[in-house]
């Protein structure tokens, strides 16, 4: 990964950020979250010639329990993980099964202060195929879980290190 991969930033009080430094020769897609709103991943944009200007709609307090799938990021001492990105890669309806892009599913989500997540979906869906990946931690391969309605817990261990001498 680039060493731009994973920078973050916040907002100020009139929803003004910056992300600096970033290489000029690379595009970008920006992964925007807040409280209460649904995740957004913007398209590639040019960090030099673009401005965001990013509108993100709240997530809906009632939704069927199967375009909804909820969660809880742990470390593996049980603690919330904040700051987890949350990744769908495949799904599963009645018709079949997939990996790959998901039309209409959330591309990602990022685990709020206390773990917890929320991936929606604009059609009913049986399961989606999750990832989890946070600095720090080794990465959560992707995992089928089923759209219950109950909060899934997902557990993921601290990354190992090499270490050497040249």
């Amino acid at each position: 990964c680039y060493r731009d991969c994973a920078r973050s930033t916040k907002t100020d009080g009139e929803g003004q950020f910056t992300l600096s430094e970033l290489d000029s020769g690379l595009l970008f897609r920006v992964l925007v979250m807040a409280p209460g709103e649904r995740s957004r991943l913007t398209e590639w944009i040019d960090p030099q010639t673009t401005e965001l200007d990013v509108k993100l709609k709240p997530i809906p307090k009632e939704v069927s329990r199967d375009r909804r799938l909820t969660g809880r990021v742990l470390d593996d001492q049980g603690k919330p993980l904040a700051g987890a990105v949350v990744s769908p890669s495949g799904a599963k309806t009645r018709e079949g099964r997939w990996w790959g892009q998901l039309p209409g599913v959330d591309e990602a989500s990022i685990t709020d202060v206390d773990g917890r997540f929320v991936i929606l979906s604009e059609e009913p869906k049986l399961g989606l195929d999750l990832g989890v990946s946070a600095p720090g931690f080794a990465d959560f391969p992707a995992k089928l879980f089923e759209l219950t309605g109950r909060e899934h817990e997902i557990r993921i261990q601290r990354g190992a290190a090499v270490l050497g001498k040249l």
